[in-house]
């Protein structure tokens, strides 16, 4: 039977006949001092004992609370939480509160580097320590939970940020963050670690990174092994290339990498986060880059090569070619309607205009669909993923009715400077809403974070809430 160090701490334990048959004498000791309470038997024979702990032991981890608790849509608290590096492994330890009657939730945990790239992700159901739905939680209930979050040991050595998010289970959306009367959108920043070189022996546990075979660049340098997605990208989008290299001997130092896809020019990026004369020889380096694809590319299939340069004299160690990437061209307008039925002009902070809207007079009824169209001119593409909200308010601000979309149903990691987005919208209006006079409130926000993108200028009318109102009257007619 196994040696497990939690046996005093359990209420109950269940020692089965198959427990008692390998090991007597381990079982004897773990029911010494313990009440038997009840049997289970089958066919006539004891099959199972269950004993109650008089005594358990509590082993509680003591976690400092947060001046100010974070909550996720007043369901559940986060009271504290520490966070705790070692060789592979970050533990992030919380302690929670449950305030909803009911519901199940999921914990999304993510390291990040200071490029925004992840390198790891857990997501796991909220449980206790004895792993009961939150549902079923005691009112008084605060469990100490710690989340076991692996990384490569091919990471490079730097400092990473923890984000935490909760979701509903099964498939539902990430509940807004709130720490007092500050909303954090839907991911509270838990703090950052400094993650050093893993002493274990190194692997590279992606099965999707394609070895790399004697692709030397000098004498002293090798990748092995590199990844790339996707395979097929929009033009406009950004390429993430993954390699892996490993130095047999001292590096010079600030090489450069050239990533090139087709005939374009190539871009230089530092070779590493790292200087590479700092490199130990013999250890695998992993980093992450991206390669913008232009928005003026052909479709068809490109070869992406790679080169390690060196700064000081642009030297040039080696050339690769890893294969080829098939870009996929989208249709893009530059140029707004001649006539557009109310022009204006209303920055957002992202880099995005509102260039006008039509119709400039809308009327329906309890039921019925409100039409509109918002033109956008997009000052290049963004590195939060833009979504458009359109708002129906009453006279009292209160949202009747809502739309949220990417603008023009495209992402806005693709958007090309001076593109012209023409966003059509159905706005569905309850059958219980009143006869009236109502306002269209417009806006833009972060969908990852849930930030509302601040209005920078306009032209005329009003803003509030980060929104703008515009200037139009929305009739709903008995």
């Amino acid at each position: 039977m196994a040696e497990d160090e939690n046996y005093d701490q359990a209420d109950y334990l269940v020692i089965t006949a198959g427990s008692w048959q390998s090991d007597p004498h381990s079982v004897e000791q773990l029911i010494s001092g313990q009440d038997l309470i009840h049997k289970i038997r089958y066919g006539g024979i004891d099959q199972a004992w269950i004993y109650s702990n008089p005594n358990p032991i509590r082993s509680e981890k003591i976690i400092a609370n947060l001046a100010e608790p974070i909550s996720f849509n007043e369901e559940i608290i986060l009271l504290g939480h520490e966070l705790q590096a070692g060789d592979g492994q970050i533990k992030f330890t919380a302690r929670w509160k449950n305030q909803a009657q009911n519901g199940r939730y999921f914990v999304k945990i993510r390291i990040v580097d200071e490029f925004g790239f992840e390198w790891s992700e857990q997501q796991t159901s909220l449980l206790n320590e004895v792993y009961i739905f939150p549902n079923y939680w005691l009112s008084n209930e605060t469990p100490v939970v710690t989340y076991d979050l692996d990384y490569s040991s091919t990471i490079p050595p730097a400092e990473y940020k923890i984000f935490l998010s909760l979701g509903e289970d099964p498939g539902g959306g990430l509940l807004p963050v709130r720490q007092g009367d500050e909303f954090l959108g839907v991911e509270y920043g838990a703090g950052s670690v400094s993650l050093d070189p893993i002493s274990a022996d190194q692997r590279i546990q992606d099965p999707n990174v394609v070895t790399a075979e004697k692709i030397w660049f000098g004498d002293a340098l090798q990748l092995v092994g590199y990844k790339i997605e996707p395979q097929s990208i929009v033009t406009g989008a950004d390429l993430t290339v993954d390699l892996y290299w490993r130095a047999d001997k001292p590096l010079p130092p600030e090489l450069q990498l050239g990533l090139q896809l087709g005939d374009e020019t190539p871009i230089l990026l530092p070779l590493s986060r790292i200087s590479t004369a700092e490199w130990q020889p013999g250890r695998i380096i992993q980093e992450k880059y991206r390669l913008p694809v232009p928005v003026d590319m052909a479709s068809e299939l490109m070869p992406l090569r790679i080169s390690v340069l060196s700064q000081v004299d642009e030297a040039v160690f080696g050339r690769a070619a890893l294969g080829e990437i098939q870009v996929m061209a989208t249709d893009r307008r530059f140029d707004l309607p001649d006539q557009i039925p109310y022009p204006l002009t209303v920055n957002f902070e992202p880099g995005v205009s509102l260039r006008g809207f039509s119709p400039s007079k809308i009327a329906s009824a309890p039921g019925g669909v409100l039409p509109l169209t918002l033109f956008w001119q997009s000052g290049g593409k963004t590195n939060e993923p833009v979504t458009a909200f359109v708002h129906l308010l009453d006279e009292s601000g209160a949202i009747i009715a809502q739309v949220d979309r990417w603008p023009a149903g495209i992402p806005s990691n693709i958007w090309a400077e001076g593109q012209v987005l023409i966003d059509d919208y159905e706005l569905e209006i309850p059958f219980e809403i009143r006869p009236g006079h109502y306002q269209l409130a417009v806006g833009l926000y972060d969908a990852n974070s849930g930030r509302r993108f601040s209005v920078i200028s306009r032209d005329e009318t009003s803003v509030a809430d980060d929104s703008f109102i515009l200037p139009l009257d929305v009739e709903i007619t008995p």
